[in-house]
């Protein structure tokens, strides 16, 4: 009984994870910064999390320490004009 209880709050935590990032596709891209060391606030060290991560790689570049699929930036990037869009309605 208790490895069927553990086995769905497994289950539970892992697919409630790919949810939040299936509903925010630049969490993952976020996360990989962080992981990294990029955090707000920081830019005046180059470890600025939107300045020196994010907005770096969401213009086509690369930054090291931080691996970001192709996709993974084209699903952001539709996620914040959806997001733009919405808004001006």
């Amino acid at each position: 009984m208790t490895k069927i209880i553990l086995s769905f709050s497994l289950l539970f935590a892992f697919s409630s994870g790919a949810y939040a990032a299936a509903k925010n596709p630049c969490e993952k891209i976020r996360e990989a910064c962080n992981s990294a060391g990029f955090m707000p606030g920081e830019a005046s060290t180059n470890k600025g999390l939107v300045k020196n991560c994010l907005s770096v790689l969401m213009k086509g570049g690369s930054v090291p320490g931080i691996t970001a699929s192709n996709e993974d930036i084209q699903a952001c990037k539709d996620n914040r004009a959806a997001k733009r869009a919405r808004s001006k309605k």
